[in-house]
């Protein structure tokens, strides 16, 4: 067994030992066996996606309403959930800020699930939105990615985690205005690599669409290193 295949034996071997000593617990409802269990994956309720992204009116699969999308650098934007179930929003929050990374897979899944069952785009890349590399350092992982990787093997769709970057740090988003938002995040991302993106369709990867201030940034800087259309999936729509 060479060098690689042993370090792999090992760690699967020691992330069975510790799953032994303390049992994985569903991180939507606590109960234990499981990251994700049985019950809540049956009884989470996909979301509709029939409203527009930005203004909220009824419209069709997450596109943008006539009136809004002269000023969107999206297409579309759909999520699997509502951040409104609290489930869901433990289950974030757990990835995130728990560092709960064993439950990824199961989380992007889901997203990819929403993704084949809505009939949308068929995009030649994924890209997951990019934390500032000073944040990554601290968190130790990118939640985008890790959702990024479980949906691209699932939908068949390749990953590209190197082409679009954070150029300089954001604050928290969480407690401002739709558009301090959007002043927040302006100018947040650069496509280093416009050579891999050029006239491609991509569908960004995040965790949780709120406004939409991150993504639509993310999706202008592509646009400017010449992608085609853009999409946009999260887990969460909050």
């Amino acid at each position: 067994m060479k060098s690689g295949g042993i370090r792999r034996f090992f760690i699967s071997a020691l992330d069975g030992v510790v799953d032994l000593i303390f049992p994985p617990q569903c991180t939507g409802c606590g109960r234990e066996g499981a990251w994700v269990c049985v019950s809540c994956a049956r009884s989470l309720v996909f979301h509709s996606n029939a409203r527009c992204p930005e203004c909220a009116a009824p419209f069709w699969r997450g596109f943008f309403c006539p009136r809004c999308t002269h000023d969107s650098a999206l297409l579309q934007c759909v999520a699997a959930f509502q951040y409104a179930d609290a489930r869901v929003a433990r289950m974030v929050h757990s990835l995130k800020y728990d560092f709960v990374t064993k439950s990824a897979p199961a989380l992007g899944s889901f997203m990819a699930q929403v993704w084949s069952g809505l009939g949308s785009a068929s995009c030649a890349l994924c890209v997951p939105i990019p934390l500032h590399p000073s944040r990554e350092r601290e968190r130790g992982f990118n939640q985008a990615e890790l959702l990024a990787r479980e949906f691209s093997s699932r939908a068949g769709i390749v990953c590209v985690s190197d082409v679009l970057v954070r150029i300089r740090p954001t604050s928290p988003q969480t407690e401002r205005s739709r558009q301090d938002r959007r002043v927040n995040m302006s100018g947040a991302f650069s496509c280093i690599k416009p050579e891999s993106v050029r006239g491609f369709d991509i569908v960004l990867i995040d965790d949780v669409y709120t406004t939409g201030a991150t993504l639509q940034e993310a999706a202008r800087a592509l646009k400017h290193g010449g992608a085609g259309d853009i999409y946009a999936l999260t887990f969460a729509h909050g």
